[in-house]
């Protein structure tokens, strides 16, 4: 949670979500703090790095949710 890397919230999430590809609602939570505190200017370096590492990690999962998506609409042999 506060200071996490992007390893650190991507070790979290892949312990913890297999199936659904969503963050936790406390790391939603966190990540709106942290938006809030961004439109605000306040925040600071570590902020800004554990900031940068969650819409890092976001994006990830968002490429990793596509990816499944695609493999869940083609049929099982043109899987590889």
């Amino acid at each position: 949670m506060r200071g996490d890397t992007l390893e650190s919230v991507l070790r979290r999430y892949l312990k913890t979500h297999t199936e659904d590809m969503m963050f936790s609602d406390a790391d939603n939570d966190r990540v709106q703090v942290l938006a809030d505190k961004c439109t605000e200017g306040e925040l600071s370096a570590a902020e800004r790095r554990e900031y940068k590492a969650y819409i890092e990690a976001g994006e990830l999962i968002s490429l990793l949710n596509a990816r499944v998506f695609q493999r869940a609409k083609k049929p099982s042999s043109a899987r590889r």
